[in-house]
C-alpha cells in the first residue's frame, strides 16, 4: 500500500483509539421526572428483535437502531423507540409493596437509570454521557455567520432527504480552526427539525471508501479516463454481490471511472480494488463499507484537509482552540502525489459538474467535498430488494403463465 494511503489511515485509527480513551468527567445529574406523555404505539412486526428480559417487560428494538420497554403484559410500548441502548438491571421492591423494572439506558448524549412502575409510570434519572459528545465551550474561532449559513443548509437537506441526524463541519483548512461545528436532529421522527449535541461516532467508513479505491487505481496504473461497466447497478465481484443505489432504475452501465467516482457508484469503486488487490479485495471492501460507526466530522475533515495541503500537512483540529496539533511530512513519494492529485480531482468532482453532491453547490463556488449518506437500517434495505426481486419474478412468470 502507498504511504500515503497508509499515514491517512494512521490518522484515522489513531484518532479513533484517543475518542475511545477518553476519560469522562460526569457532572450535572437531573433529577427523576415521571413520564405522563402518550407513548407512540408500534406494530408488532416494526421491530427488529425482542429481547424479553422479565416476565412483564421486554426491550424491543427496531430496524432504525433504536430502542424502548415494552409491556408484554398490556400489549404496549412504555417508551418512545428513542434510546441507542437499554439493558434491563432488576426489579425492585418500592415502599407501597409494589415493584418496579430497573433498567440502564443511554438516549442521545445522556445516560442513566429508567425505572416502570407497576402502572408504566416511567421516571428517569440521568446525567451527560460525555464520552459521547463533544462541547465546544472552550473553542474561541466559531463564526456566528457561518454557523447560521450551515444551520440552514443543514436542516434544508435533513427535510429534503429525510435525516434522523446531521452535523456539519466547517475547519479553517491552513491553521485548523474551527468555524463552526453544529448538529441537527429529527427526535422523534416527525419532520421537525431541533438542535442536537454534538454526538461522537455518529459517522461510518464510508468517506474513506473513495480513498481506498482511488489508491487501488494509481497501483492498477489506471486513469480516469478508463472505462468500467456497472452493468444494471448489479454485479457479482470476489463473490461479492455489489449492488448500486440507483439497480432498480437500471444502474449507469458504461462509464469512465471519474463518473462513476462521482456518482458514488460502488461497482466503479470496487472494481480496481479487485484488480489491484485479487486476494485481500474483501478485506479492503469490508473495511471501507462495513465497520460501524467510529468517527465523526472533525476526523474525516483531517484527512480530507491533508489532500487538500498536497498531504505535507497534517492538522488535527480540536474543540480546545490550544490544543490543535501539526505535523509536517517530508517523505511524500511520487505516486503519493498522484494519489493525491486524483482524489482533489474526485472532491471537486463530486459536487460539480453532475456529481452527486452538485446539486447543494453553487457552480460560481470553487468547493470540493463529498456527500455520504448512513443508512442504519441496512437489513431493511436488504429485505426490501428481495421481495421486490421475488415480486417481479412472479410477476413475469404470472405474464408467461397467462400468454
Amino acid at each position: 500500500m502507498k504511504h500515503f494511503f497508509t499515514l491517512l489511515m494512521t490518522i484515522f485509527w489513531v484518532s479513533s483509539y484517543a475518542q475511545k480513551t477518553m476519560i469522562a468527567n460526569i457532572a450535572g445529574v437531573e433529577e427523576a421526572t415521571t413520564l405522563k406523555n402518550s407513548i407512540t404505539q408500534h406494530n408488532w412486526n416494526k421491530y427488529e428483535w425482542i429481547d424479553t428480559c422479565c416476565t412483564r417487560y421486554a426491550i424491543v428494538h427496531d430496524w432504525y437502531g433504536r430502542c424502548g420497554i415494552y409491556d408484554l403484559k398490556t400489549h404496549k410500548n412504555v417508551t418512545e423507540l428513542e434510546y441507542r441502548d437499554l439493558n434491563f438491571m432488576r426489579m425492585m421492591e418500592l415502599e407501597d409493596g409494589n415493584q418496579a423494572a430497573m433498567f440502564y439506558g443511554l438516549i442521545g448524549h445522556r445516560k442513566g437509570i429508567v425505572s416502570v412502575g407497576t402502572n408504566n409510570d416511567v421516571a428517569i434519572l440521568s446525567m451527560i454521557d460525555e464520552e459521547m459528545s463533544y462541547t465546544l465551550d472552550s473553542c474561541r474561532t466559531i463564526d456566528k455567520k457561518i454557523t447560521r449559513l450551515c444551520r440552514k443548509l443543514l436542516e434544508k437537506d435533513m427535510k429534503e432527504a429525510g435525516g434522523l441526524y446531521g452535523q456539519v463541519f466547517v475547519m479553517e483548512s491552513q491553521t485548523g480552526y474551527i468555524k463552526t461545528w453544529m448538529a441537527l436532529e429529527d427526535k422523534f421522527h416527525n419532520g421537525k427539525i431541533s438542535e442536537a449535541p454534538l454526538l461522537k461516532k455518529q459517522c461510518s467508513n464510508m468517506p474513506l471508501k473513495p480513498i481506498f479505491a482511488i489508491n487501488a487505481l494509481v497501483e492498477s496504473n489506471m486513469s480516469w479516463n478508463d472505462s468500467v461497466d456497472t452493468k444494471n447497478g448489479i454485479d457479482s465481484i470476489a463473490n461479492m454481490m455489489i449492488m448500486d443505489y440507483n439497480w432498480h432504475k437500471g444502474g449507469f452501465g458504461k462509464v469512465s471511472f471519474l463518473d462513476g467516482f462521482k456518482l458514488h457508484s460502488d461497482i466503479a469503486m470496487v472494481s480496481p480494488m479487485a484488480k489491484a488487490y485479487p486476494i485481500a479485495v474483501k478485506h479492503y471492501w469490508n473495511e471501507a463499507t462495513d465497520k460501524p460507526r467510529e468517527t465523526d466530522a472533525m476526523q474525516i475533515a483531517s484527512i480530507y484537509n491533508n489532500i487538500a495541503l498536497e498531504g505535507k500537512r497534517i492538522i488535527e483540529p480540536s474543540v480546545n482552540t490550544d490544543s490543535i496539533k501539526i505535523r509536517e511530512i517530508h517523505d511524500i513519494t511520487e505516486s503519493d502525489y498522484h494519489t493525491i492529485h486524483m482524489a482533489k480531482e474526485y472532491l471537486y468532482a463530486t459536487l460539480h459538474n453532475g456529481g452527486i453532491g452538485s446539486k447543494w453547490t453553487n457552480p460560481k463556488v470553487n468547493i470540493v467535498g463529498d456527500y455520504t449518506t448512513h443508512r442504519i437500517a441496512v437489513r431493511l434495505y436488504m429485505m426490501t430488494m428481495q421481495k421486490t426481486w421475488r415480486d417481479t419474478f412472479l410477476r413475469k412468470d404470472s405474464q408467461l403463465i397467462t400468454k
